[in-house]
C-alpha cells in the first residue's frame, strides 16, 4: 500500500520542521527589563524549547532580546540571530547544526556587519548537534562559555585571543589531540569521552586553570599538567596510567585539593591510596572518598616514617630480642617518570599479509622497590614494580595502551623491548604483547600434544 499524499506530507513537514511565527514569539517571551537600544520597557528573555523549529527568520526583528533558549528543535541555521546586537547568551543545543560559520565571520544579518555575538555575546550552548569543525577564529571576544559536548569535532580551535574564556567543555568528540586549547584565563575545561592520548604543550599556557576532566581518554602521562599550578580539581578516570611516579608531575601544584583515577591501572599497585597520599599530601578527597588524618600518617609510615621511634621505644623495653620491622617499606624514589630504552619495530599480524606499520616502543620506569625485614639471620626481602612498555604509531603518533611488565629476572632495557612486539590484526586496534608469554604458552601446548601422542 504506498502512503497518501498527506502521511508524505506530515512526514515532509516532520523532517523540515516548522518556521516560527509571531505567535509562537510572543508566548514564548518573559522577563521585563530596560533595552539597552531604545531605553523602554521590553521582553529580554526568549524560550522555545521542544517546537520542532527549523526557520527563525521571524526573530530578525527582536533586537532588543538578551537571552534565548532555541534547544531541542531542527534548526540547521542561525544566521538571522546576527541580527540581534544585544544577544548574550544562546543555547542552541540538540539540533541539526553542521555549520558554526556565522560565529567565525562576518554577517550580512548584522546592522554592523560582525560575525554573530561578536558584540555581546557571553555563553554560547550547542551542544548535541553535528558540528565537525570551528572553520576560523571564533568572532565573539566576549564570550565566556563555550559548550560544544556531544558533536564530532575532530581539533580544537578558533580560540585565539580569547581574553574573557572561563569554561570550554568539549566532551563526547572525537578530539585525539589538546592543540588548539588556548586562553590564560580558562577555569574549567571538561574533555572526556574523546580519544585524547597526549596532554600536549597547550597545557602549559593555563595558569589559571583550577578544574579539569579528562575522562575516558587514552592519557598516558601527566608531565604538562605540573604548569597548570591553579588546578584545583582533576579527573582522568578509566585511562591508561600505570606507575605510581606520574603523580610526581602534581606534586607542585600546591592548590590541588581533589583528584580522581579511578579506572587505571595505578590504583591496583600495591599500597596505591597510602603512596598516592604521601605524594599528594594537600589533597582532601582521593577517588571519591575523603583522605583522613589517620591516612596521612600512614601515608608517611608506608616509607619508613615511623620505623625510627618504634625501634627506639623497642630497645628501651625489650632490649634483649632484636627488632624486627615486618612490615613492607617503599623506598621512596621522587623523580619522576623516566625513558630507559627506546626502539623501532614493525607490527605483526597472524591473518594479514600487508606490510604492517612501524611502531616507537618506550621502556619506562614509573615505579618504586620495597624492602621487608625477615628475622634475625635471615636475608632481607626486596621487590621491585615493574617497567612500562609504551607505543606509538610511527606515521599517525597514535598513542597505544601501555603494558605493564614485570621480567622475572633483572635485565637492561634493550633486552627489554626484544621481548616485546606489537600484534596488528584486521578491524582491532594493535597491542603490545610480550613474545615470551606466547611462545611460553606454545611451547606448553606443543608438550601436552607429544604427551598425549605418547600415551595413544
Amino acid at each position: 500500500m504506498e502512503p497518501s499524499k498527506e502521511s508524505e506530507k506530515g512526514a515532509s513537514k516532520r523532517h523540515s520542521g516548522r518556521t516560527l511565527d509571531s505567535e509562537m514569539i510572543m508566548d514564548g517571551l518573559y522577563s521585563l527589563g530596560t533595552s539597552s537600544i531604545s531605553g523602554k520597557y521590553v521582553f529580554l528573555k526568549l524560550v522555545l524549547q521542544d517546537k520542532e523549529l527549523a526557520d527563525l527568520s521571524a526573530l530578525h526583528e527582536y533586537q532588543h532580546l538578551q537571552h534565548m533558549d532555541l534547544s531541542n528543535n531542527k534548526i540547521t541555521d542561525f544566521s538571522v540571530l546576527a541580527a540581534l546586537p544585544q544577544l548574550k547568551s544562546l543555547n542552541l543545543s540538540s539540533n541539526q547544526i553542521t555549520d558554526v560559520t556565522e560565529i567565525t565571520r562576518k554577517s550580512e544579518a548584522s546592522a554592523s556587519g560582525e560575525a554573530l555575538g561578536a558584540a555581546s555575546l557571553e555563553v554560547l550552548n550547542l551542544c548535541s548537534n553535528q558540528v565537525k569543525k570551528i572553520p576560523g577564529l571564533v568572532k565573539c571576544r566576549y564570550l565566556r562559555e563555550l559548550l560544544l559536548d556531544h558533536n564530532q569535532v575532530k581539533q580544537i580551535s578558533g580560540l585565539d585571543d580569547h581574553y574573557f574564556l572561563r569554561n570550554l567543555s568539549q566532551r563526547n568528540n572525537c578530539l585525539d589531540r589538546t592543540a588548539g586549547i588556548v586562553g590564560k584565563n580558562i577555569r574549567h575545561l571538561r574533555l572526556d569521552n574523546n580519544n585524547i592520548d597526549t596532554l600536549g604543550p597547550a597545557f602549559k599556557t593555563l595558569p589559571q586553570l583550577e578544574n579539569l576532566t579528562l575522562d575516558n581518554n587514552k592519557i598516558s602521562s601527566l608531565e604538562n599538567l605540573s604548569h597548570c599550578l591553579s588546578l584545583r580539581f582533576l579527573s582522568i578516570q578509566n585511562s591508561h596510567l600505570v606507575g605510581i611516579r606520574q603523580l610526581e608531575f602534581l606534586v607542585a601544584l600546591s592548590f590541588l585539593e581533589e583528584v580522581r583515577l579511578d579506572g587505571n591501572d595505578v590504583c591496583d599497585s600495591m599500597d596505591y591510596r597510602a603512596r598516592a597520599v604521601y605524594r599528594l599530601n594537600r589533597l582532601t578527597t582521593l577517588d571519591g572518598e575523603t583522605v583522613s588524618s589517620e591516612e596521612k600518617v600512614k601515608a608517611e609510615n608506608v616509607y619508613g616514617a615511623d620505623i625510627s621511634g618504634r625501634r627506639t621505644v623497642h630497645m628501651e623495653l625489650v632490649p634483649q630480642i632484636p627488632f624486627v620491622n615486618p612490615f613492607r617499606v617503599w623506598l621512596k624514589c621522587r623523580d619522576s617518570p623516566k625513558i630507559i630504552e627506546t626502539c623501532t619495530i614493525a607490527g605483526t599480524s597472524q591473518s594479514s599479509d600487508k606490510d604492517a606499520a612501524a611502531f616507537v616502543l618506550e621502556a619506562w620506569s614509573e615505579g618504586e622497590g620495597w624492602s621487608r625485614e625477615k628475622g634475625e639471620g635471615e636475608p632481607e626481602e626486596t621487590g621491585a614494580e615493574g617497567y612500562v612498555i609504551k607505543g606509538r604509531n610511527k606515521a599517525t603518533a597514535s598513542q597505544l595502551r601501555p603494558l605493564y611488565f614485570v621480567p622475572d629476572n633483572p635485565i637492561d632495557g634493550k633486552q627489554l623491548l626484544q621481548n616485546i612486539q606489537i600484534v596488528c590484526e584486521p578491524g582491532q586496534e594493535p597491542l603490545i604483547r610480550v613474545k615470551e608469554f606466547e611462545d611460553a604458552a606454545e611451547a606448553k601446548t606443543d608438550s601436552t600434544a607429544d604427551a598425549i601422542d605418547s600415551k595413544a
